[in-house]
C-alpha cells in the first residue's frame, strides 16, 4: 500500500481530517504522515485529536508546522517552510500520495516543490480554496 502525506494549512484540515478518520475507522491500515501548517501556535485546532489518533495508531504522526518563528517554548513540532520540513520527514518521493488542502498560496508552494523533488502530478491531490 502506498504511503499517505497530507498537508494542511488553516481550514484545510477539515477535509484533511475527513480522510484521517476514514482511514481511522478502517484500522489505519497504510502509513500516514500529516503536517499541519499555521502561522501562529494559536492558529491549530485538532491537536488533543491528531495527538490521540497517534497514539492509537502506530501508522500515523502528526507535525504541527509554524511558519513563523515566534514560538512558546512548550511547543511540540517543526518550524519554518512547509516544503523544507516535508523533506526533512520524507525521504523518498516515491510510493507516497499527497494530499494538499489550504488556501492557494500554501497548496501552490507546496505542488511546485513536490514536483522539482520528482514528484508526479498524478500523485499529488489538492484543493485549494
Amino acid at each position: 500500500m502506498r504511503v499517505i502525506i497530507a498537508i494542511a494549512s488553516g481550514t484545510g484540515m477539515a477535509p484533511i481530517r475527513a480522510i484521517l478518520l476514514h482511514l481511522a475507522n478502517n484500522g489505519m491500515k497504510r502509513k500516514v504522515t500529516c503536517f499541519f501548517c499555521a502561522r501562529a501556535e494559536k492558529d491549530f485546532f485538532l491537536t488533543e485529536e491528531l495527538r490521540a489518533l497517534e497514539h492509537l495508531y502506530k501508522n500515523f504522526k502528526y507535525i504541527p508546522v509554524l511558519s513563523s518563528s515566534e514560538i512558546n517554548s512548550l511547543f511540540k513540532g517543526e518550524v519554518g517552510p512547509i516544503t523544507e520540513v516535508v523533506d526533512k520527514y520524507v525521504d523518498s518521493k516515491s510510493n507516497k500520495e499527497f494530499y494538499l488542502c489550504g488556501p492557494p498560496s500554501v497548496v501552490n508552494l507546496a505542488i511546485n516543490a513536490l514536483q522539482k523533488n520528482g514528484v508526479r502530478g498524478e500523485d499529488i491531490f489538492s484543493n485549494k480554496f
